[in-house]
Formats: structure tokens, sequence, C-alpha cells
């Protein structure tokens, strides 16, 4: 399980880990808030790959 506080680099060690495509998102009370699939995770790191190298590409060529 992961908490709602848990960084986006512990969540991929976990989904590695135990080799899960789920993971389930629990307050410290026990309450499931929600689910995190192995496609949320790439989809997520995809995307920060992405504006990174918008902003890179912008800076190396000189725009604003």
């Amino acid at each position: 399980c992961a908490s709602p506080e848990t960084s986006v680099d512990d969540a991929r060690s976990i989904f590695k880990k135990h080799r899960i495509r789920h993971l389930p998102v629990v307050r410290g009370d026990g309450e499931l808030v929600g689910l995190i699939s192995i496609g949320d995770l790439n989809a997520h790191l995809a995307n920060d790959r992405e504006v990174t190298l918008h902003f890179l590409n912008e800076y190396l060529h000189g725009r604003t």
C-alpha cells in the first residue's frame, strides 16, 4: 500500500519490488482513498519528461 504522501519515486519502487500493476492508496486510518495503476505512473513519468524536454529545447534555442 501507499499513502497519499508517497512520492512518485517511492511508488515506482513499490511497483518494481512487488511486481504489481495496481497500488492501493490508504490513509493512516486504513481508509482506501485511491488506486494507482502502472499506466497512471507511466503517464505521469512520460509527461514529466515531455515538459523537461520542452523547457530544455526552449532554453537551448533561446526561446522564452
